[in-house]
């Protein structure tokens, strides 16, 4: 009887972990993330700071260790460097640098920077490599 109380409860604990996926590594230190923007604005000096629509921006970063996401060579973020303030196995990046902020959750980003040359955001969703 007992053995089959066993059973039961482990195959009763099993169907519930396998119905309730959790999402255990969803960031985590040697992630690579591929980023398309849907919307974004900026003003800049040279354009007198009227407020531009961004067309949609392509770009990668890669979560260096539990202290540095740094962006790729491709598109405005160049090489950009973030400190990683809160990394979170549940789905959540938070960075900053000394111009803006990094927020991610469950893919989707929102990004901003200010710098003297002007001000910038852009959202969008990234999907891992």
């Amino acid at each position: 009887m007992k053995r089959l109380f066993s059973i039961i409860v482990i195959t009763f604990s099993a169907t519930i972990a396998s119905s309730c996926p959790i999402k255990a590594d969803i960031y985590k230190v040697g992630d690579v993330f591929y980023c398309v923007s849907e919307s974004g604005a900026f003003a800049e000096r040279w354009s007198d700071y009227d407020l531009k629509i961004w067309e949609t921006q392509k770009f990668s970063f890669k979560i260096e260790n539990k202290s540095l996401a740094k962006f790729g060579e491709a598109g405005w973020l160049f090489k950009t460097e973030f400190r990683i303030d809160f990394l979170s196995d549940m789905g959540v990046l938070i960075a900053d640098n000394d111009f803006g902020y990094l927020y991610m959750s469950d893919g989707r980003f929102n990004l901003s920077q200010s710098t003297g040359a002007g001000v910038y955001m852009v959202t969008g969703n990234c999907d891992k490599f």
